[in-house]
């Protein structure tokens, strides 16, 4: 966009540079006593101006399509981008639910397992438990049969 702005003011010095050289011819010619008929001389600078116009005009609307066509593109690429960015907090949004998905899952999991070992802790208490009072009951079992055996020995 500034190579075109670069270009039309480029464009316009070098058109009125020569809007000036040709001015400049017209009052040399006026300058050097050359008489020309007043309508001649309209004539001449209606000419001069005219060419000077068409040329600059010419180059103006051909810089104005340039622009025209720039906007157009940059509005294409507004476009893109705004889709683009559009696209993309989608994306951020879908990855974030999966992101809360995952780490609510692995809660979730690490609650069961922490159950699971509470569990399995009490299981292990419980057997400790059974397993002494087995052995004291069997002790005692023990115990009975030995006196047991004693009172029958003695009747």
């Amino acid at each position: 966009r500034l190579d075109l702005i670069e270009q039309y003011d480029l464009s316009e010095a070098r058109l009125r540079a020569q809007l000036e050289a040709r001015t400049r011819d017209l009052e040399d010619l006026q300058s050097r006593r050359i008489q020309l008929p007043p309508r001649e001389l309209q004539a001449l600078r209606m000419q001069i101006t005219s060419e000077v116009e068409a040329e600059f005009e010419e180059k103006i609307g051909h810089f104005e399509q340039q622009v025209s066509a720039e906007k157009r593109r940059i509005s294409e690429l507004q476009q893109q981008m705004r889709q683009q960015q559009s696209a993309a907090n989608t994306r951020e949004q879908k990855l974030a639910e999966e992101i809360a998905d995952l780490r609510s899952g692995m809660k979730d999991k690490e609650s069961a397992w922490k159950r699971e070992r509470d569990e399995l802790q009490a299981l292990a208490d419980r057997t400790v438990l059974a397993e002494s009072r087995q052995s004291l009951l069997e002790t005692k079992l023990e115990e009975c049969h030995s006196k047991s055996e004693g009172l029958q020995n003695i009747v």
